[in-house]
């Protein structure tokens, strides 16, 4: 007997359910999907009279409701999140790893050089956070929307992106009041504190640049594999 699987009518349908049952991001709904999916065929293929409502049913009292279908979603935003960190992480490795760990190196050196030249090392570190400030402000205006931003059915959000951008937007805020703080002292590191910031900031940099680009690159280029229809030209 061939095997009963789902058309894309019945697809569809898991999408609503999965609304009406609060999940509402989009990456969410494709693994909840996927997820509901695999049960009710396997419902079919043990009994292939059930109708789709009849497996949706069984499925729905298998995972225990609406608790059961929380329970699912934040295992997959923790599994989501997984994802996230395993890039971001295996990015910022490259550059501690030969031949990336000499730039690496250089930019360390390049810094602690600057704050020994400097009488006052607050103009350095003043200039470093307002330029973060500024960045930020540059990439979630211009360059996010116009370069990576993936574009959705209405009313989709995608819960991964969801979080990067939130983390991004309260990077100007801490930096405003560390900003704030330096700018009230004179200050010179010591050697040893001076070596520490400047490796700080090198990993730093690594970090911000691979949560602002690369990873956001790889979200969009899995969406265009799985979803060309969705991406801006």
């Amino acid at each position: 007997m061939e095997k009963r699987v789902l058309n894309d009518a019945e697809i569809a349908e898991l999408y609503r359910f999965s609304e009406r049952n609060h999940v509402i991001y989009y990456d969410l709904q494709i693994e909840f999907v996927d997820h509901l999916a695999s049960a009710i065929e396997a419902q079919w293929a043990q009994n292939s009279e059930l109708t789709f409502e009849q497996a949706l049913q069984r499925v729905s009292e298998d995972f225990g409701g609406l608790g059961g279908f929380i329970r699912i979603k934040d295992s997959m935003k923790v599994m989501l999140r997984k994802k996230y960190r395993k890039l971001l992480w295996g990015y910022v490795l490259e550059y501690y790893r030969f031949p990336k760990i000499v730039l690496t190196v250089l930019a360390s050196v390049a810094v602690f050089l600057v704050l020994d030249y400097l009488p006052n090392d607050k103009f350095l570190v003043l200039p470093l956070l307002v330029s973060v400030i500024g960045f930020a402000a540059f990439y979630l205006l211009y360059y996010y929307p116009k370069h990576l931003k993936i574009t959705l059915p209405a009313g989709k959000k995608l819960w991964l992106v969801d979080i990067a951008q939130s983390t991004l937007v309260q990077l100007p805020i801490y930096t405003m009041s560390f900003s704030v703080t330096f700018a009230r002292h004179d200050f010179d590191f010591a050697p040893f504190w001076a070596a520490v910031f400047s490796v700080v900031c090198s990993f730093s940099l690594i970090l911000l640049w691979g949560d602002c680009f690369y990873v956001p690159q790889k979200i969009r280029e899995h969406f265009e594999n799985q979803f060309p229809q969705f991406l801006k030209a």
